[in-house]
């Protein structure tokens, strides 16, 4: 047991991989739980960097108190956070603009049931939209908002990056966004 807390609280390379590997799932899940977040998402991000490096700190003093070795792991986990952290942005105009091309995809397949049926459909389900995507590039399940205009515009919704939610209008084939 004395040897195994040694391994630990001294970590080599390869441990430091294996700590790396394991902790990357967590980090990755938490910059995109953080990126779909309106304005708690900065607030989130710089409480996770501060706690990271008080944990540096912390473990940078019981380093130099024990001889241990602790602020690698810290070290860690502020590089990988970082890291993602910074992926997360350049991937986030590539996955919305992918989002946009399946909204655009799922309203001709809403045109085509409009020429069918003579009417929107009310919903994404039945056999007509097996084909159809179901999940927006950023994660999200789409849906149809409500036809609130007298013109009977129908709109296939999404939520993306930073809170918003974007639209897009079948008869106009247009976007936007709102929060």
């Amino acid at each position: 047991m004395n040897q195994l807390l040694e391994k630990i609280v001294r970590p080599n390379f390869k441990l430091l991989i294996i700590f790396g590997l394991l902790l990357s799932p967590f980090l990755i899940v938490l910059v995109h739980g953080i990126s779909f977040s309106w304005m708690m998402g900065d607030i989130l991000t710089k409480g996770f960097y501060s706690m990271l490096t008080l944990g540096f700190i912390i473990a940078f003093l019981i380093d130099l108190f024990r001889k241990t070795r602790l602020k690698l792991y810290a070290l860690t986990s502020i590089l990988l956070f970082a890291s993602f952290h910074l992926l997360s942005y350049s991937s986030e105009d590539y996955l919305r603009k992918k989002a946009d091309e399946q909204a655009i995809v799922l309203g001709e397949d809403v045109e085509r049931y409009l020429l069918e049926n003579g009417n929107f459909p009310e919903n994404l389900e039945g056999d007509f939209f097996n084909d159809s995507p179901r999940f927006a590039a950023v994660g999200s399940i789409f849906y149809l908002g409500p036809q609130l205009r007298s013109d009977s515009t129908c709109y296939i919704k999404f939520n993306t990056f930073r809170g918003f939610t974007r639209c897009y209008n079948v008869k106009t084939k247009q976007f936007h966004s709102y929060d």
